[in-house]
């Protein structure tokens, strides 16, 4: 029985170390520039960060996994799990569809770091970060 609690409990404690962050899309490209955390943008209103990032789009993600903070930049670990929602955005009026057409195995720059696509069902797509 005291066992049984101790798998439960760090089997909780894995699947809550979540970071929500916000995925920083540059409009003309399609390319992500930016890993910020979401908490950072919420206490900010759209206009100044319109201001700070034109031609730019924001998509709530999850991080799953080990990261640094450089500044303002999130950079997560190799083996980090990043899960991006694409049809969630931070400021909706921008009206910027993400790219659909990632497939999985596909390897490609997030932010500062390489990262393979492992999923990409409707809405999400779920990316591996890789070793530099």
């Amino acid at each position: 029985m005291f066992l049984c609690g101790i798998v439960f409990s760090v089997a909780q404690e894995r699947t809550t170390k979540e970071t929500k962050i916000v995925v920083v899309i540059n409009t003309d490209d399609h390319m992500v520039s930016h890993v910020r955390l979401l908490n950072g943008f919420q206490e900010k209103n759209s206009k100044d960060v319109f201001k700070k990032y034109p031609k730019h789009s924001f998509f709530y993600g999850v991080l799953q996994g080990k990261y640094k903070l450089n500044q303002e930049e999130v950079v997560p670990a190799a083996g980090a799990t990043i899960v991006v929602h694409t049809e969630r955005q931070l400021f909706p009026e921008r009206h910027f569809y993400a790219n659909n057409e990632l497939a999985v195995g596909d390897i490609f720059t997030f932010g500062k770091i390489k990262t393979e696509v492992v999923n990409t069902k409707k809405g999400e797509l779920v990316l591996i970060t890789q070793e530099e």
